[in-house]
């Protein structure tokens, strides 16, 4: 064979692996070790506070029941009534079941700062454009002229300086639109604009309105007193259910999700909204279980109420 062709046969040489499966394998077991033959004690089931059991059983109503038979039927009338008032203040205001109670709570103006002022202009930069008004923007800029130092919020930085010089081309100052939009100024701010037709003005009055409603929709303004207490540094607000005055009351929240524990049972208030609505079940009874309850296998039936007593300690 020549010498070039055994080359050639040693460099493509190439090792394949038989079996891709490692060879060397593992697996962990947990085992119990018991240190005693005597399972007798364990086998027992003693209890420390056999009458910590007799208490939960009185609470829950069992020592009244009677061993005539089984229900096979049972019936529960309640009444329920919706949240209709908040109150952080003197006043009760409505109660707004979309917006999440803790959005409402520790809600805080948003302060507009260079970031929000540019995610303003762009997107009121698109809904000029879209509706084919965009070279408008220029005239908003000229307008509602942007002040770094008294329209933008925060601390003023070198970084931030220098955006917003990179930014004169399409920056105005948001907070001044979005008000004139909400005290009805917008469409006679804008009648000086050159050229204006009554058509394109109804158009960037739209536009402004859209600015308005994706503001509230993206950032949520609180519109009550705030109830933030700095000298506690907690949270302080009550909700009212109108149909039975009753008045849960929140006095030291620090943050974070509200639940049922948040809240105390306060001072009726008669707000008179909302009438409670009576609801009636009617079902099959069943076992009532809690947590904290003992063994079923100790209380469950009477065949094994003899397990339940002290245990008896063992001195050596």
């Amino acid at each position: 064979m020549p010498v070039a062709v055994r080359a050639a046969a040693v460099y493509n040489f190439t090792l394949t692996p038989r079996d891709p499966i490692p060879l060397v394998r593992g697996w962990n077991r947990l085992e119990g070790r018991p240190r005693s033959a005597d399972f007798e004690r364990s086998l027992r089931a003693e209890v420390r506070d056999p009458l910590w059991f007799l208490t939960r059983q009185w609470q829950f109503g069992e020592f009244e029941g009677d061993d005539a038979g089984s229900p096979i039927d049972a019936r529960i009338a309640y009444e329920t009534a919706p949240l209709d008032g908040y109150r952080s203040g003197a006043d009760i205001l409505p109660y707004d079941g979309k917006t999440p109670l803790e959005a409402r709570v520790e809600g805080e103006a948003v302060p507009f700062d260079l970031m929000l002022h540019m995610q303003a202009a762009r997107v009121f930069e698109r809904l000029l454009a879209h509706r084919g008004r965009g070279a408008r923007l220029h005239d908003y800029i000229g307008l509602f002229v942007l002040d770094y130092d008294a329209g933008v919020a925060g601390e003023g930085t070198s970084e931030a300086r220098a955006m917003f010089d990179a930014g004169q081309s399409f920056l105005f100052d948001a907070a001044q639109l979005i008000a004139a939009v909400r005290d009805g100024s917008h469409a006679t701010r804008i009648a000086g604009f050159t050229g204006l037709t009554a058509t394109e003005s109804a158009q960037l009055v739209e536009a402004g309105q859209l600015l308005v409603s994706w503001y509230e929709r993206t950032y949520t303004q609180p519109t009550q007193p705030p109830a933030w207490r700095p000298d506690r540094l907690d949270y302080h607000f009550d909700c009212v259910s109108g149909g039975e005055a009753v008045t849960l009351t929140a006095d030291d929240h620090r943050g974070g999700d509200l639940d049922w524990h948040a809240f105390d049972v306060g001072s009726p208030v008669a707000s008179g909204r909302t009438a409670p609505t009576v609801t009636t079940l009617s079902f099959l009874p069943t076992t009532v279980r809690f947590a904290g309850m003992p063994s079923p296998a100790l209380l469950g039936d009477g065949r094994r109420q003899d397990r339940l007593r002290p245990a008896r300690h063992q001195h050596q």
